[in-house]
């Protein structure tokens, strides 16, 4: 209760005219009440629909973009593109150039970038299995492999290299979110646990297994 009174004063701070709560979660339209937000658009499927301005209808079998898009839709905004974009400046580019010669890497490489642990270990893969997809890769496609992942996963990337037993690249940490995005755009293939990496790998087209 304490935290949430303090985002709600540091919210009114901001004077701001409009909100929108994208999860239909009533706990978010007391704090848009209490931050004193003008106007608030959003679900009421958690209770709470009363409390707002407009009440968008919540569409249940729709991708959550689109369920997202539609509370603009329900502010007579028009959507002109669906797709999101990511954008990577000079520098990201050169700092993942500089990381492929470093490692020895070229263009023609068949180069499969590879994100083994999500924030919550349910939602990881065996290590087992992927070890045993990398020797695949390997044997089979002469595949550059490179582990990304944050600070955390770095003994645990070194461990699932030892027991693959194949010369792998330990990445994690060594990329900044932009930088990991310029990555995963040139990598040959992209394989990974439901997590932030496999939406951008989705949004830069690049192949992927998820």
């Amino acid at each position: 209760l304490r935290r949430f009174f303090l985002l709600a004063r540091e919210l009114k701070g901001h004077n701001y005219d409009l909100g929108f709560d994208l999860r239909g979660d009533f706990r978010h339209i007391i704090l848009m009440i209490f931050s004193n937000v003008r106007f608030k658009v959003g679900y009421g499927i958690t209770g709470g629909g009363f409390l707002l301005n407009r009440e968008v209808v919540y569409r249940k079998n729709v991708h959550t973009v689109e369920r997202n898009l539609d509370c603009l839709r329900g502010m007579g905004i028009d959507i002109i593109a669906h797709e999101p974009q990511l954008y990577s400046s000079d520098k990201d580019e050169k700092i993942t150039e500089d990381f492929l010669k470093e490692n020895n890497i070229s263009a023609g490489d068949f180069t499969v970038v590879i994100h083994p642990y999500a924030g919550y270990p349910s939602k990881n893969w065996l290590d087992d299995r992927f070890a045993e997809l990398m020797r695949s890769l390997y044997a089979k496609y002469n595949a550059r492999i490179i582990l990304v992942g944050s600070g955390k996963d770095q003994n645990s990337n070194d461990s699932l290299i030892e027991r693959s037993q194949l010369p792998l690249i330990n990445a994690a940490a060594r990329t900044s979110l932009s930088s990991l995005m310029e990555l995963v755009k040139r990598a040959s293939l992209f394989i990974g646990v439901d997590s932030g990496p496999a939406h951008i790998a989705v949004l830069t087209d690049t192949p992927c297994v998820i």
